[in-house]
């Protein structure tokens, strides 16, 4: 199976930013869905966002103030969705790489490594496809949207940029015919 992995952040540095939202869907080796996972995530009362995330997803330091610790988030994602599974992301580094740190700072690094670190990185995916048809000049999500005419709001949303994402999965393995 595969976990189509999202998560918003308080900015790009993964050792000081903080994880503020997590999307995740669940798909069979048909492309299917079978659960579909959200949680916004509370931060330290004392950390702020950065400008350019503050931008990107639309929400402030007090919206997060009641959302659950990380701790319960990470139970609650791995309750939900157990550990048979890879993760797919858009720019995997990012993602899988904040969900590792908070997994280890959590106590549930026995969870994280149960998982298949067979991760595929959706973006790689991409600009594979795109070299192989001659699209040279599309690389990121936005184009990747664009090409493949999938909707995205204004505002990143973990849990719509994990549909897109899984969207953009679904035709790349379709169209490529990848057997993963």
């Amino acid at each position: 199976m595969y976990c189509i992995l999202d998560l918003e952040t308080t900015g790009i540095n993964q050792l000081h930013d903080q994880p503020i939202e997590i999307g995740a869907i669940l798909v069979n080796r048909n492309y299917e869905i079978i659960d579909v996972f959200h949680s916004h995530i509370q931060i330290p009362q004392n950390l702020r966002f950065s400008i350019s995330a503050r931008k990107t997803h639309g929400l402030s330091e007090s919206f997060l103030i009641d959302k659950p610790s990380q701790a319960m988030v990470l139970r609650d994602f791995f309750n939900k969705f157990e550990y048979n599974f890879r993760f797919v992301s858009w720019n995997m580094s990012f993602d899988v790489g904040f969900f590792r740190r908070i997994c280890y700072e959590n106590n549930f690094q026995y969870e994280f490594d149960k998982l298949n670190y067979r991760h595929l990185d959706l973006q790689s995916m991409f600009f594979y496809y795109c070299e192989k048809n001659g699209f040279h000049n599309l690389r990121s999500l936005d184009d990747a949207c664009d090409h493949f005419g999938i909707y995205r709001s204004r505002y990143h949303n973990a849990l719509e940029d994990a549909q897109i994402t899984y969207e953009i999965f679904k035709r790349l393995m379709i169209a490529d015919n990848y057997l993963f």
